[in-house]
């Protein structure tokens, strides 16, 4: 429910990523309309890539995307 849930803060899923605040805002909009057993925070493993340097894309309305893999073959 995380990504789609930004639609009810009228914001995109690159600012809910990057501001705390408003990814909190999103979350209790999401629990407060739909009442789940549990709520996952919006997430991806793109930051831990982002800091061993890989390049990554932030589009402003789809989920985060590693743009180079340095794992071509086995043996890399």
């Amino acid at each position: 429910m995380g990504y789609p849930g930004a639609r009810l803060t009228h914001s995109s899923l690159k600012q809910n990523e990057f501001n705390p605040a408003l990814h909190a805002a999103t979350m209790s909009r999401i629990v407060e309309r739909f009442a789940p057993d549990a709520a996952f925070l919006m997430m991806d493993l793109s930051l831990e890539a982002g800091a061993l340097g890989l390049p990554v894309r932030y589009p402003l309305f789809e989920s985060p995307t590693v743009e180079e893999h340095p794992v071509k073959q086995a043996e890399d």
